[in-house]
């Protein structure tokens, strides 16, 4: 055989190009597939939304119970009352730091007598949002700090943030704190100097936000 015979051949024989080729499309087939693609979808919702349902309660009650123990740790009261119609709350606070969110104010009161305040503050690290807590005296004296919640790198920021010691050396100071250099000031964790500015910062809007409530206390007073 000749070989401009064999190669015809094989030509033929080939099959046709995926250019040349038209699959018909089968309506019926396709409506039946998106069907099962929308019900696989629905019941993953649905299945979704249970597990929300039942979780969220606990999770809240869990998040609700760490959030008093750490106003608990921070200063200690037997009751913590939010201040209300309060201009500072929920305002950013800008200090050398950086900056942070003051997100609620709490007076403690104890034996019926007021004996400072919780700030709930938001402030942002290298990994994300820190959530903390600052105990402050009336004169707005810090009485302790706590961290909430974090997404600060293990072994790096987690020094900072997880470190109840470094956290203490917040206590007894006012004013605004600087970070390693001033005096009044705390030295940065080395390695994670992002996350001791992030909590500095978060301290420094507690201690503005109190010191910003002494004139509308001192006019009450004068009224």
């Amino acid at each position: 055989m000749s070989k401009s015979k064999k190669k015809a051949e094989k030509t033929a024989a080939a099959p046709a190009k995926a250019a040349g080729l038209r699959v018909p499309l089968d309506g019926q087939y396709i409506g039946k597939l998106a069907g099962i693609l929308l019900a696989i979808t629905a019941v993953t919702a649905l299945l979704l939304g249970a597990v929300n349902y039942v979780t969220a309660p606990v999770i809240a009650a869990a998040t609700e119970e760490k959030r008093v123990a750490a106003m608990q740790q921070v200063l200690t009261a037997e009751e913590y009352t939010a201040v209300e119609a309060f201009p500072a709350e929920g305002e950013t606070y800008s200090s050398a730091a950086g900056s942070a969110t003051v997100t609620a104010l709490s007076e403690a009161v104890q034996d019926g007598s007021p004996v400072g305040y919780v700030a709930e503050v938001a402030t942002n690290g290298f990994g994300g949002a820190i959530d903390m807590v600052v105990g402050l005296t009336t004169d707005g004296t810090v009485t302790g700090v706590a961290v909430i919640s974090h997404s600060e790198t293990p072994n790096v920021g987690s020094k900072v943030v997880d470190d109840q010691s470094v956290l203490d050396r917040f206590a007894g100071l006012t004013g605004e704190i600087t970070v390693n250099s001033g005096d009044n000031r705390v030295d940065a964790v080395s390695g994670a100097t992002t996350s001791s500015k992030a909590v500095t910062a978060g301290v420094n809007a507690a201690i503005a936000a109190v010191e910003a409530r002494q004139p509308v206390l001192q006019g009450a007073e004068e009224g």
